[in-house]
Parts: C-alpha cells; sequence; structure tokens
C-alpha cells in the first residue's frame, strides 16, 4: 500500500469512528489528533461534520501550525 493510500484509509477510519483519535484540547480545544507513521491528522467534529484541519509530519513545531 502506498503511503497516501494509508493516511487515506486513516481518514476513512475517522469517519467511521470520530473519537478514534486523541483529544488534544490542551493545545486547540475541539481538535483530535491520530498518528499515521511520520504525519499526524488533525481533526475537528462539529456535529456530524469532521474537519480534517491538517496533516503534519511529526518533526513539525506542531503548537505553531495549529495555532494559525
Amino acid at each position: 500500500m502506498k503511503y497516501y493510500e494509508e493516511i487515506f484509509k486513516v481518514i476513512n477510519e475517522i469517519f467511521n469512528n470520530s473519537e478514534i483519535g486523541e483529544s488534544i484540547d490542551f493545545v486547540k480545544r475541539g481538535h483530535r489528533r491520530i498518528n499515521v507513521k511520520s504525519h499526524i491528522i488533525f481533526y475537528k467534529i462539529a456535529s456530524k461534520i469532521i474537519y480534517i484541519d491538517r496533516i503534519l509530519h511529526h518533526n513539525t513545531d506542531i503548537e505553531a501550525y495549529l495555532k494559525k
């Protein structure tokens, strides 16, 4: 499986079970995160809609990007 396919597979899992990721309220309220190899998917659940906020490499200054 190609790397981007693995990322989309996890995004699909998020859509099927939005609570799968870890809460990151301490960084950005209402957001969750889940790891995919060396990347992290950040998303928010609003009612029945799931917003993929960012997909960042784990070496990125995550707090700086999420505060934008």
